[in-house]
This record gives structure tokens, sequence and C-alpha cells, in this order.
């Protein structure tokens, strides 16, 4: 550690008298440099006042005097007096808002501060110049002023003809003394405002405040220099303790920051990366006993080393410029997608310790960047000259040109083998052949021309065509995303009757356009049809198929449904369940089989009592035929029932059924009820009937009172059918 005069004397690299004036400066300081020690006795009249009595301080017999002292000297204060005996003694920093005693404002460091019956002694060496009290504890009337002077030695440290105890800048390095402060940061014994150099560091104080020092004698200005009557250098512009240099920015001013030598620990490295790559280079440096706060900047040569420029101060330059920066303040300097107008940029880092100015700053080695175009297909044609950049058969302009990301996966088309991300790729979705699934057409080795256009594969000369739209939609497909049928539900069969319009459908959950084929088959499975859109057959290429009539020849013929996504190539048709018709005969259309049909012809005569009789010969059983005897008579009508709208069919349209049949909200006859109005014992709608006429009016008599008399009258009925049933009214 260096000692008091080392310091003192380090000014004897500037001249043997100026040396020599040191030395007497120096002298002086020691000899003159004393303390005086005064002794007082205290004692109390009542409760107003102290009483002071000290030969020293002149006092006799004083109440409540002021005492002014000087830094360095010490009060020993006799406080034993019995008068004393209810005023506790107290040296306070400062009197209590009601101008009373506040433990609070305690002076440290004072011997029996406070207290009774003692000896209250405050060695005012190193005690900060101003104003104090002396109180009592207990009573505020009791109170006195002590001002603390700063000592007046007559030393001027600095030799400028200024004492240190006017001089405001003790050392006149250009740091007042009210910033540097008594204390002794380095621990050398001397104190800041004396030391020309406070850390220790061996970088002169005004240097590190920010200062130039032209002759190296740690004085701010030059050896020559004059001074104010204050002690400051004159024609130096003294700084504010805001603006002495904090140059690491770390809250601690460089002048009490120690620092030492700055030297490399490693240099980056030069690197070969593919265009859009990203790219870190690393070096590092140390100090010695890692004192002191190191500063990064990472700087760019885009000229062979002639310049080198921050990168900061580079970006800031070229707002346009390639590759992105971060981390440039760092150990480790990052570029992210380096493009190929980089290749041949080098970078360097330079590493300083501000707070440290005395020490030099030190660079570490240049790393080169190398970077070579893009060839994504690897067909030798970089991507920037390709006009199909990965081979896969849809030229780059197709595919949207250099930007266009279809998907958002951060890769663009014209690079990307699945554009449209649906695991199906371009190459196949274009139309084109990928026999070995590698994104590309063909198979190896495939050849192109000098502008990148695939001229042959490993299968033989190729085409470029246009990429296709299987479903017409106006999207292409490898930019369409898709997916195969991911789900359906099979139609269900139908047990039905003929004449009945049936529906089968199937729903399905896709990524794409579905396409729907109906077929049928009429030999239980063994061959499939397409069905074509016609008059019975409707909907045939939806998800729902209409019959609009069926027939009972179409009983047993089974219907199934392909389903086809075109737009998305990777997914293969699918067929679903088939579904089988049961159609019956229903002659009435009441949706119930004749088979299981009561009333097949809905005229309110079940069928077991009209049986599957003729009765008129007509080709139709009578369970079928709506008027059995053909008599031109409705069965329903001569059974009985109403026919309100003469249509054959017991009751009145709108018509509403039975699971077995019969006419709902009507009461069929049994056989007994039925009419058979002539009790022949034929039931009338079985009975021919013809139009009846007169053939024979009565005559007209005159006769007595009391004679018989006849009247004969007559009729027929063409060909005589039916009987004739006579009312004489």
């Amino acid at each position: 550690m260096k000692s008091f005069f080392d310091k003192i004397f380090r000014t004897t690299i500037i001249s043997n008298l100026h040396s020599f004036q040191w030395f007497i400066i120096s002298i002086l300081f020691i000899n003159t440099l004393h303390a005086t020690d005064y002794n007082i006795t205290v004692t109390a009249s009542g409760n107003s006042d102290y009483i002071f009595n000290s030969s020293g301080l002149s006092f006799t017999d004083s109440t409540d005097p002021d005492i002014t002292v000087s830094v360095g000297d010490k009060l020993i204060f006799d406080a034993t007096s019995s008068t004393l005996g209810t005023h506790p003694f107290a040296i306070v920093s400062a009197l209590s808002a009601s101008n009373g005693y506040s433990a609070s404002n305690l002076v440290s460091g004072v011997t029996n501060n406070a207290q009774n019956g003692v000896t209250i002694t405050w060695d005012l060496t190193g005690v900060t110049p101003g104003e104090y009290f002396y109180i009592c504890v207990n009573h505020p009337n009791m109170v006195g002023k002590i001002t603390v002077n700063a000592a007046t030695s007559g030393t001027d440290t600095d030799g400028d003809g200024v004492n240190d105890d006017v001089d405001v800048d003790d050392d006149n390095d250009g740091i007042l003394d009210a910033i540097e402060g008594e204390g002794d940061t380095d621990g050398d014994g001397i104190i800041n405002r004396l030391d020309l150099d406070s850390d220790g560091d061996e970088c002169n104080d005004v240097v590190e405040a920010g200062y130039g020092d032209i002759d190296g004698d740690g004085l701010v200005g030059t050896s020559d220099a004059e001074h104010t009557d204050d002690g400051k250098v004159k024609n130096v512009t003294y700084k504010f303790e805001s603006e002495i240099d904090d140059l690491d920015g770390n809250g601690t001013k460089d002048y009490l920051e120690k620092g030492s030598d700055l030297s490399k620990t490693s240099d980056p490295s030069s690197v070969n990366v593919l265009e859009f790559t990203g790219v870190t280079f690393t070096s590092a440096g140390q100090t010695v006993d890692n004192l002191g706060t190191i500063s990064y900047n990472w700087q760019i040569t885009t000229d062979n080393g002639t310049v080198w420029k921050n990168i900061s101060t580079y970006t800031s330059e070229n707002p346009s410029h390639k590759g992105n920066y971060s981390d440039e303040t760092t150990t480790t300097l990052k570029i992210d997608s380096v493009e190929a107008s980089m290749d041949g940029f080098q970078y360097r880092l330079l590493m300083q310790t501000k707070a440290f100015k005395c020490d030099q700053d030190v660079t570490s080695s240049a790393a080169k960047l190398s970077v070579f175009k893009t060839d994504t297909d690897e067909d030798g044609v970089p991507d920037d000259e390709d006009v199909d950049d990965d081979n896969d058969g849809i030229l780059d302009t197709q595919e949207g040109g250099e930007t266009l990301d279809t998907d958002n996966d951060g890769v663009p088309n014209r690079i990307d083998t699945d554009s449209d991300n649906d695991n199906c790729s371009d190459v196949r979705e274009a139309g084109f052949v990928d026999s070995d699934s590698d994104g590309k057409v063909g198979i190896p080795v495939i050849t192109v021309d000098p502008t990148g256009k695939i001229l042959s594969t490993g299968s033989g000369a190729f085409t470029y065509t246009t990429p296709l739209d299987a479903d017409g939609n106006g999207t292409k497909d490898f930019l369409e995303a898709g997916g195969g049928v991911q789900s359906y539900t099979n139609p269900d069969g139908v047990i039905t009757t003929e004449g009945q319009e049936e529906k089968f459908s199937v729903t399905v959950t896709s990524n794409s356009t579905v396409f729907y084929t109906w077929q049928r088959s009429t030999d239980n499975g063994a061959t499939w049809t397409d069905l074509t859109e016609n008059a019975v057959y409707s909907g045939v290429a939806t998800r729902e198929l209409t019959i609009s009539s069926v027939t009972v020849a179409m009983n047993g013929d089974q219907l199934r449904v392909v389903m086809s996504t075109p737009s998305y190539y990777c997914a293969g048709d699918l067929t679903s369940a088939s579904a089988q018709i049961v159609a019956t005969e229903d002659f009435d259309g009441d949706g119930v089989g004749d088979a299981d049909d009561v009333d097949d012809d809905n005229d309110g005569i079940t069928d077991i009592l009209e049986g599957d009789t003729d009765t008129d010969g007509d080709g139709i059983p009578n369970r079928l035929d709506l008027d059995s005897d053909n008599d031109g008579c409705n069965d329903v009508v001569e059974a009985g029932y109403i026919d309100g709208d003469n249509d054959g069919i017991v009751g009145v349209a709108p018509y509403d059924f039975t699971d077995e049949g019969k006419v709902k909200n009507q009461i069929y006859k049994t056989n007994a009820t039925l009419d058979d109005l002539d009790v022949n014992g034929t039931k009338d709608f079985l009975e021919v009937g013809t139009d009846l006429s007169k053939t024979q009016d009565p005559t007209k008599v005159t006769t007595i009172e009391y004679a018989k008399v006849t009247f004969t009258g007559n009729g027929a009925t063409v060909d005589n059918k039916v009987t004739i049933t006579s009312i004489v009214t």
C-alpha cells in the first residue's frame, strides 16, 4: 500500500523546486495540526438555565452560552454537580419540532450523552462542521448552541496559495472537496479530498473524473496554472457531482471505483454458412482480479477492414441493412437470417473498461462471415435464379411468388413440399407423379435447364402443366388444405310399399368437398351400376338420394353411395354399406302393404268379407274392387257407408290410416251389419242392380162406399236384375 508521503510527494516528477515546495508544505501541515481540549463545569439554577464555567472558553457563571469550536477539538462537560439532579445533559444534532429534546437527535460518539451525574465527553475529530445543541432532557429552556467550524490549520496541501480551510479544491484535481469528502476510499490513510488517486488504481482522479491531464501530474490544467481566491484552478470549468464521469453507469463515480488492466481471453471464429441461417460469434476478455466493469461492442467492417463501426452505428446509418443483429453489447453476437449479400463481412469485439480510463481498449481478432446461396432442391440452380425452387413441377409464380406462405408455417410455398399443410404433397395434388415420395416429380435423377425448369426425371421426360383444381372451386388443390372423408353414416334400408317416395342419405365429415355417386345392385351386391338422374331417381350426385315412387319390381334392390374427395389426392374413395329396399304391393296407397292391410281398397269392407272372389268377372278380386258387382254403384255406398266425396273410399278425404290399413275414425261393419236391403241373402255390394223404371200406373176408379177397390201398378229393371220392392202410400 502506498504511504501518506508517497502520495504527498508524487509531484516530484514536475521539478525539484516543486518537490521542495511540497516538502515544506507537508512539514508545515504536520507541525501545525493541533486540537484543543475544553473543560467545562456545568451547574444549574432552578429549571431555567445551565451555568457554565471554563477558562479555555472564557466562561464565568455564564448562563446557556453558545460555544464555538473547531473540528478536532474536544469538549469535556463536568456534569456531576448535585444541582443537575433533574437536568440530564444532552448533545443533539437538532432540536425537536417544538424546540425541545428528542432522543432521535442524539449525536453519536458522545460519551455518557444524556446521562446524569457523569462527565460527558465529545471528541470533535472527524465531526462534520455545522450547528449542534446542548439541552436538558427535561427542560427545553435549558439550551444552547454549539458551532463546529472546520479546522483552521494554515495548511495549503496543493500549494496554490490558498489554505485548505478556505480552498474548495484542496488537491487541485478538479473535484470539489465537498464532493470528495473526508472518506478514504482506498484505505491508504489519505482522505479523498487530499488524495490524487482516491481509489488507488494508479489512474489519477483528474483523469477518471473526466478532465484531461496533459502533463500527467494528477492536477487539473497545467503546472503553471493560476488559482482563484477560493482555490479553484483558473480557466477550468468545474464539474457538478452529476457531471463527474460514471462511464459504466453503475452508480459509482469512476474516480472512486478501482479498475485494473483489461486483456483478451478468446477470439471469435470465422464461419461459412447457408443463406438465411442464424450465426453467432463469441469472444471475451477479463480484468486483473475482475475489477471494474467491462463494456462490449461488436464491430463490423464491410470493406475488408478499412473502416470498422460499432454495429449499433452501422445499423442506424443503414436502416435497410441485411441481417437481424442482437446481443451486440454482450460477448456473443447473434445474427438471424444472414443473406448472400453479407458474404465477406467481418466482425470483432471491442472491449473497454470505461470507468478505468488509464487502461487501453482491447479488440478481438476479426472473424469472417462467408455465406453461400440457398439451393433448396439441390439442382445446381440457386433459388434466386430457379423458377421451380423445390422441383415439385409447379412454377414458383404459380405457388405465389417469393413470399406467399399459404399454411403460415414459415416456409414459403415455393420451397414448401406441402403448401397447404394437409399431409398431401404439392406434387401429387398438382396432378403429377412422385414415385419415391420425396416431394419432387418422378424419381431421381432430375435434370433441369439453366433456369431450374425440370427437363426430365428418372421416369422420363417431364412437361409442366396447369396444377389441378379437381373440385372446380377456383383454388388449386395444392393450395387448398383438405382431407379425405373423416367420418360418415350409412344409409338405412326401408320396408315400403309401391308408390311411396323414399329417401336414402348419409352424413359426412371432411375438410374437402365431397363428391357422391349413388349406385344400385339388383343381384344382391354382386354387381353395381351408377345411377343417373331421371324421373325415378334424383339426387344421385348428392348426399341424399330420392326415389320418387317405389315399385314392387324394386323389392330386394340394394343402394350404396361412393364418397370421394378429388381435391385431396392422398385420400381414396370410400363406399358406404348398402341399404336394401323391401317393397310390397299397396293397392290403396295407404302405406300398408296389401299383405298386412285388412282393407286393401279402403272401401270400409274388410278383405276377409270381400275375399279374392271376382263377383263381376272383371279380373279384379272383390278386395281390390271398389264396385265388386260392377253395377255402377260403389261398394262403400252399397255396404251402407257414406262416401261424401264419391271416391269409393269410406269417409271424406283427407284420410288417415291405422297400422293395419283401416281408415281412421270409421266404424267398420261386420258381415251381419253390411247392407242386404232386399233381404235376399246376398249383400247389396255383391248383387248387381240396374236402373228401375215404371211400366204401369194404377187406374182411377169411382165406387160406392164400402166397396172393395184394386189399384194395379208395375215397374221393371234393366235385364230384370235385383228385387223390386213395392210400397203403397
